[in-house]
């Protein structure tokens, strides 16, 4: 009996976790991204380099 409540509340917990994980990445998709960003670590401007 101890096995199955340990591992009901281990199954609950990583439910709830991967929920918030999945929030997280849902409200991050949605933001608009900042201009000039690629998306990739590189900037495409007006060819300012300062």
């Amino acid at each position: 009996m101890g096995g199955a409540v340990t591992g009901a509340a281990t199954g609950k917990a990583l439910d709830f976790y991967c929920w918030r994980v999945e929030q997280r990445l849902i409200r991050i998709r949605s933001q608009p991204k900042p201009v000039g960003d690629c998306g990739d670590g590189t900037s495409k401007g007006d060819g300012d380099t300062q």
